[in-house]
């Protein structure tokens, strides 16, 4: 069945401008309608087929034995901005997206950024920030991430609200569209792939360090520029 979709793909592509005569082009649409009605493939069939040519899984390794607090609240959050289907392995500490090249080149970018802001942002609190007696770093840690997670978050969605703000009507309708289109390259491409969804427990948080977090995030540019490895500006 690929291999027919690209055949027929293939047939649709020759007009005139890529070297086929008027005739030959004609002849080529004709055939190429004849295979589609053939094998029962609709308009939607070849838009998946070509939407994979753009289409790649990714993925970002923590280098960790346990769940980073990127992975655990922010990754899916990323994932929503960005526009692609995530998903997580805990044996091997990394999150995974898959969808259009660009806007999974963005989720790693971004899952790198809040990556290490936090890690960086952690070291300058302990230095700063001596023990208090009663309460463990364990919890101090956890508390402080939790907190500059869902500063994160929030400034996230605050970025889409104002998006979906400058689209038309159909803005919504071409979301739903392109997760499709996703969703079904994702079949073929990654096929056994089954996602589940995670539950995260809760934490007894230290409001204090849970304050200090929020600041954190907040220092997190996820405004600037961010351009691809090819200097193609991805999201301003």
């Amino acid at each position: 069945m690929k291999d027919i979709r690209a055949k027929i793909i293939a047939l649709r592509n020759m007009i005139e401008e890529r070297g086929a005569t008027e005739a030959e082009a004609m002849a080529a649409l004709i055939k190429a309608d004849k295979l589609m009605a053939e094998h029962g493939l609709t308009e939607a069939d070849l838009e998946v087929a070509e939407a994979k040519r753009d289409m790649r899984h990714g993925e970002f390794r923590y280098g960790i034995k346990t769940q980073h607090p990127c992975a655990k609240w922010c990754s899916k959050t990323i994932g929503q901005f960005c526009g692609v289907v995530t998903w997580y392995y805990g044996s091997a500490q990394k999150s995974n997206g898959f969808g259009f090249n660009a806007d999974v080149e963005m989720y790693e970018f971004l899952l790198k950024l809040v990556h290490d802001s936090m890690n960086r942002e952690w070291k300058d609190y302990l230095q700063n920030n001596p023990l208090r007696p009663g309460l463990s770093r364990h919890t101090e840690y956890w508390s402080f991430m939790l907190g500059m997670a869902e500063r994160i978050n929030e400034k996230l969605k605050e970025l889409m609200e104002a998006r979906e703000v400058k689209t038309d009507s159909t803005g919504t309708d071409l979301v739903i569209k392109k997760y499709a289109v996703i969703e079904a390259g994702m079949k073929e491409m990654l096929p056994g792939l089954s996602l589940r969804n995670s539950h995260s427990r809760g934490i007894r948080a230290d409001g204090s360090a849970m304050a200090e977090g929020r600041k954190a995030g907040d220092r997190v540019n996820l405004n600037r520029p961010i351009t691809s490895s090819s200097g193609k500006r991805l999201i301003t």
